[in-house]
C-alpha cells in the first residue's frame, strides 16, 4: 500500500522490504531532489526517511500516525545516485510506538538519522491510502 502513495510516486521513492517492524526503501535522486549546491535537499531526505518510517509503523495491528519526527544529517549526499533508507520499530505500546531511521548511500555511508513517534489508532488498515489520516 505504500508503493500507491501519491507523494511517495511524485518523489520516485520505493518501498522494497516491508516485514513486522522493519521497512527498507531506495530513492533514485534526481537532478529535481537537490538543492542549489548539486546535495540532496534535506526536505527530500525527511520525507524518503518519514516515507520508510511510516511503513515500518503501519507494520503493527492498526493505523500508525504521525505525532512527532526528528532528523539529524550526518553527511551531504552530492548529485544523482540511488540512496537507501532502513527502519526499525524500537519500541510500541498499546497506542505509542518509535521507530529509528537511517537514510544511507550505496555504500552504507550513512546520511541521515530520524527517529519518528507515532500513535496507533483502533482503526483498521484498509490496503490503500486512507482520506482521514
Amino acid at each position: 500500500m505504500f508503493n500507491e502513495c501519491g507523494v511517495a510516486a511524485l518523489l520516485g521513492i520505493e518501498v522494497t522490504e516491508v516485514r513486522d517492524g522493519v521497512a527498507r526503501g531506495r530513492l533514485s535522486v534526481k537532478r529535481e531532489h537537490l538543492n542549489i549546491f548539486g546535495g540532496l535537499h534535506g526536505g527530500i531526505a525527511f520525507a524518503f526517511a518519514d516515507h520508510i518510517a511510516g511503513a515500518c509503523s503501519n507494520t503493527q495491528s492498526g493505523q500508525a500516525v504521525l505525532v512527532e519526527s526528528s532528523i539529524q544529517y550526518v553527511k551531504g549526499a552530492k548529485g544523482e545516485r540511488t540512496i537507501g533508507a532502513e527502519a526499525v520499530l524500537t519500541h510500541c505500546g498499546k497506542r505509542i510506538g518509535r521507530v529509528d531511521t537511517r537514510v544511507f548511500e550505496e555504500d552504507g555511508a550513512t546520511i541521515a538519522l530520524a527517529h519518528q513517534i507515532f500513535y496507533i489508532k483502533e482503526d483498521e488498515h484498509t490496503g490503500t491510502a486512507s482520506e482521514d489520516l
